[in-house]
C-alpha cells in the first residue's frame, strides 16, 4: 500500500464511523478524494511512514474506532501502536473475547437490554464501565438488534448518540463467525 492509498483508507474508515450513509465495505473503501488533495497535506510523511507497516487497514481501524477524530500523527505514535496491539489481542480470537465478556452479562437475558427508570440498559453500562469490549458490545447489539429499540428509547441520551453509529457499523469491519457467536450467547443463557 502506498501513502496515497493509506490516506484514502484513513479517510474512508473515518467516514464509515461518522457518516451513517457511508459504508466502507459497500463502497470498498472508495471516496471522491483526489491525489492533489493528498499532495497539499503537511502530514504526508505520516502516511508514508504508515504505508511501510504490514497491517495498515487494521492499524487505522483500531485507532479510528477508539476515536473517530484521531489524527494520523497520533496513529503512528507509540500510543497509536499500543492501541493497535490491544485491538489485535482482542480480535485475534474474537470468539474467546466474546466468550469471556458475556460472562459479565446479567443471567436473566432480558435484563441486559431493558431500560429501568431512565437508566442505561445493563449491556450498555457494562461497555461504558469497560467490563466488556467494544467488539463484544457491538456484536451483541448486532445479534439481538437491540440498538434499533434503543434508538427510540434513548433518542435524547447524549452518551448513546455519541456511540450509536460506531456500535451499528463496527461489526461490518470485523472478522467473526456469527453462528459461533450466536451459539456462545445461547449457551450462556440456556
Amino acid at each position: 500500500m502506498n501513502a496515497y492509498e493509506v490516506y484514502t483508507n484513513y479517510l474512508a474508515i473515518k467516514r464509515h464511523f461518522t457518516d451513517e450513509k457511508y459504508n466502507y465495505v459497500k463502497y470498498n473503501g472508495k471516496l471522491k478524494n483526489t491525489f492533489s488533495s493528498f499532495e497539499k497535506r503537511n502530514d504526508k510523511y505520516s502516511f508514508e511512514k504508515l504505508a511501510k507497516q504490514n497491517d495498515v487497514k487494521n492499524i487505522l481501524l483500531a485507532n479510528i474506532v477508539k476515536n473517530s477524530n484521531v489524527y494520523i500523527r497520533y496513529i503512528i505514535s507509540d500510543d497509536g501502536k499500543k492501541i493497535y496491539q490491544e485491538w489485535l489481542k482482542r480480535n485475534q480470537n474474537i470468539s474467546n473475547t466474546f466468550r469471556r465478556d458475556i460472562s459479565a452479562l446479567d443471567m436473566t437475558f432480558k435484563n441486559n437490554f431493558t431500560l429501568k427508570e431512565h437508566n442505561h440498559p445493563h449491556l450498555l453500562k457494562l461497555y461504558l464501565q469497560e467490563k466488556i469490549s467494544l467488539e463484544t458490545f457491538a456484536l451483541i447489539c448486532k445479534i439481538t438488534k437491540c440498538s434499533t429499540r434503543w434508538d427510540e428509547l434513548l433518542k435524547d441520551d447524549y452518551i448513546w448518540k455519541e456511540i450509536r453509529v460506531t456500535v451499528k457499523k463496527y461489526p461490518d469491519l470485523l472478522e467473526y463467525d456469527m453462528s459461533k457467536l450466536f451459539d456462545l450467547l445461547k449457551e450462556q443463557f440456556v
